[in-house]
């Protein structure tokens, strides 16, 4: 494993943090299942896949010994790839042939003497004088005598075209929607003359120069080519000099094959691009110190748990248990594990027929590499400043959705504050003051109302890296009520909610409670006590609606209060926080004076249900990052 990770090091570490802060986001599930792959037809029995034609073309031998006889003059010859003997529990091949139909003959060496093959290489086959087929025999372990397939090798019939092949694309991976460029021709030249024994070289009566692909001369045609028996099919309409691979191609090798038009020139030159692979985007959605989440485009199979993570950073390359993943809904997993500076993951998927990758590419133009994160180099600086003198809280989420201050940048440090946390999304808030509420960014007093902010850096115009900064106007405290009216009420918390403070039911206080005017400012705002009461006193008669702010809860309702002089006091104006984090009302129809004012839609932060983490994250404290100081509650 160790061995097989850092082949992808040098790969990885060139692209490390600059494609990750561009990786596209995916959303969960949206190609819904995972598409499988075709059954394969197998061989006959008897016979195997193992015999490949990459190309016939000319060579100028200048005597080189071909199958026993001395071939001293220019000729069109084969390159055969066939598969190792050892993959099918053999000793080694002999490669046979045949003419126009005749009886299979032996492939022999220089020396006259039967050609044993005990490895996957090209062959150089005999001078290519008439039409010939060729396969491949089998010797030793139980498949002893098995025959491969038969690929047919046609004589060119314009004499001495001259191609050669400088190589084809090579992407990372084939993979669905990824556009593969077939092979890269280069014709020299073509003519139509005859080989002059005296002078040793070609009288051309006919010469041309021909440059790739500019030319009608050429032909192309891709195929899928069963990996089993390696039967070549052609895909309808695709005779282009690109392809890009459908859904149908999965798990055929993708084949692309160009030719010459027998009447100019006359070669043939094959490429295997490799085997088609399903694409499985994937992204980020939360990394922190106990875990990352990932979100993938299809929707696996055994919820994610076919998925290795492997941790190369560490000593032996661990691949985290699959009991530490977890499906938190269709196409989003998540991975239980303390993260630090030191952690970076390579994720994959244990069928080879499919590839998780990362979408680092401009819209239109997508560059995939294989799905990686390096968490040590995720550690990015965020400053903040504030309106107002007080320090500036950070809340940020757990792998189950519970957000809460992470960490806290003091402005009373002297110095513009800055600390490093885990890429990801954040929130701000200005701790209150005896003349400020607690507000978030940008200035707004509700958590769910706020903008999220990501650590980071900014390019200036002279291309220096700045870290990025965020500026907060603390909200002043409404002045004092005047009025004779009260509201008042209870916020209750599930037992079993999972909500950010993580209270229990019976220790409700701190929450901030805040008064509307209807179509209005905020006009008070309270905390409530021990048992999740509060109490507005001296309020104006008129409309109002209330709204509950706990970090990380989304309030789905809001309740309309109206005080009149005949019901200057309402009471009852209960909420409820609910065990996935909504706080909802149920006061429609209740006490005289409350209805639900209004459905709020925000986005619902998930929760894993029945998992608890075994244990808290343990960078909590303060300490020190470059010159920095850094406080993790």
């Amino acid at each position: 494993m160790k061995k097989h990770i850092l082949t992808f090091i040098l790969t990885l570490a060139a692209i490390a943090i600059n494609a990750q802060d561009q990786v596209r986001e995916v959303e969960p599930g949206v190609d819904g299942p995972l598409p499988s792959i075709p059954t394969m037809s197998e061989p006959a029995a008897g016979t195997f896949g193992g015999l490949f034609l990459q190309s016939v073309g000319y060579r100028h031998n200048s005597g080189w010994i071909i199958n026993g006889n001395w071939a001293n003059m220019d000729a069109y010859e084969a390159y055969i790839y066939f598969v190792s003997p050892t993959e099918l529990g053999g000793e080694y091949h002999t490669l046979q042939y045949r003419t126009n139909g005749g009886a299979w003959q032996n492939s022999l060496n220089s020396d006259g003497e039967v050609n044993l093959i005990t490895s996957d290489i090209s062959f150089l086959s005999p001078v290519i004088t008439s039409d010939i087929d060729y396969r491949l025999v089998l010797h030793g372990g139980e498949k002893d005598g098995w025959v491969s397939n038969v690929i047919s090798v046609k004589k060119p019939t314009v004499d001495y075209s001259v191609i050669t092949q400088s190589g084809y694309s090579e992407p990372d991976f084939i993979g669905v929607g990824i556009e593969v460029d077939c092979a890269y021709i280069d014709t020299e030249r073509q003519n139509k003359g005859s080989y002059n024994s005296s002078t040793g070289k070609v009288d051309y009566t006919t010469y041309a120069s021909f440059y790739t692909y500019n030319t009608t001369c050429y032909h192309h045609q891709w195929y899928r080519m069963n990996p089993l028996s390696y039967e070549m099919i052609p895909i309808e309409g695709a005779t282009g000099l690109t392809y890009t691979p459908t859904a149908a191609d999965l798990g055929y090798q993708l084949i692309d094959v160009t030719t010459g038009d027998d009447q100019n020139i006359s070669f043939y030159v094959a490429a295997n691009h490799g085997i088609v692979q399903a694409t499985i985007l994937a992204s980020i959605e939360y990394a922190g110190l106990d875990g990352f989440i990932l979100n993938t485009n299809y929707i696996l199979p055994n919820g994610g748990k076919d998925i290795e993570a492997i941790d190369w950073m560490s000593e032996d390359c661990d691949i985290l248990p699959a009991s530490c993943i977890q499906e938190v809904k269709p196409g989003q997993y998540a991975f239980v594990t303390e993260l630090n500076e030191e952690s970076g993951f390579i994720i994959e998927y244990a069928d080879e027929n499919y590839k998780l990758v990362g979408d680092y590419g401009e819209e239109g133009n997508p560059w995939y590499r294989f799905f990686h994160m390096f968490f040590g180099e995720m550690n990015m600086p965020i400053a903040a400043t504030a309106s107002v003198n007080t320090p500036i809280d950070v809340i940020g989420r757990d792998i189950n959705g519970h957000w809460d201050v992470v960490a806290t940048i003091d402005p009373s440090a002297g110095e513009e504050e800055e600390i490093y946390l885990i890429s990801g999304k954040y929130y701000l808030r200005t701790q209150p003051t005896a003349g400020t509420l607690a507000t978030y960014y940008p200035s707004a007093l509700l958590w769910e109302e706020a903008t999220a902010v990501t650590p980071g850096y900014d390019i200036d115009e002279d291309w220096n890296y700045l870290t990025k900064t965020y500026s907060i106007n603390a909200k002043s405290v409404p002045p004092a009520l005047n009025g004779s009216g009260v509201i008042e009420g209870t916020v209750n918390i599930a037992s079993s909610a999972a909500n950010a403070p993580r209270r229990a039911s019976a220790d409700a206080s701190g929450i901030s409670v805040y008064l509307q005017k209807k179509g209005g400012d905020i006009i008070a705002c309270e905390e409530t006590n021990t048992s999740g009461g509060y109490r507005f006193e001296k309020v104006p008669m008129g409309s109002y609606e209330i709204f509950v702010n706990i970090d990380g809860c989304t309030q789905e309702q809001t309740t309309e209060v109206t005080l009149t002089n005949e019901q200057p006091s309402v009471g009852d104006v209960d909420y409820y926080v609910n065990e996935d984090n909504t706080i909802t009302t149920t006061a429609g129809g209740n006490p005289t004076g409350i209805s639900i004012a209004k459905d709020k839609t925000h986005n619902v932060f998930f929760t894993i249900d029945g998992r608890q983490l075994t244990s808290k994250p343990t960078m909590k404290g303060i300490y020190i990052k470059n010159g920095r100081k850094v406080v993790i509650r």
